[in-house]
């Protein structure tokens, strides 16, 4: 899978990052983990021919205790 990354730099949008690794998925209960990283899994929210949704439940962003719901939305381009 490659990754682009967007971040806005005055009122536009640019792109900071690409990255190519592998990847596995497990239909079953639908974890999503890079390679080499299974205990750092996602959960695949969506999966269409051309859109894919996943959720990281391991962080919490905020400070309050609570681990928080990160989504991450991808499309296929080509």
């Amino acid at each position: 899978m490659t990754s682009i990354t967007f971040a806005p730099e005055n009122n536009n949008c640019v792109q900071t990052d690409v990255v190519t690794r592998n990847y596995t998925y497990d239909p079953v209960s639908k974890k999503f983990w890079y390679e080499a990283e299974q205990d750092f899994s996602y959960i695949i929210s969506q999966l269409t021919q051309t859109d894919m949704v996943f959720e990281d439940h391991l962080a919490d962003v905020d400070g309050d205790g609570i681990k928080d719901v990160i989504k991450f939305y991808f499309r296929r381009i080509k």
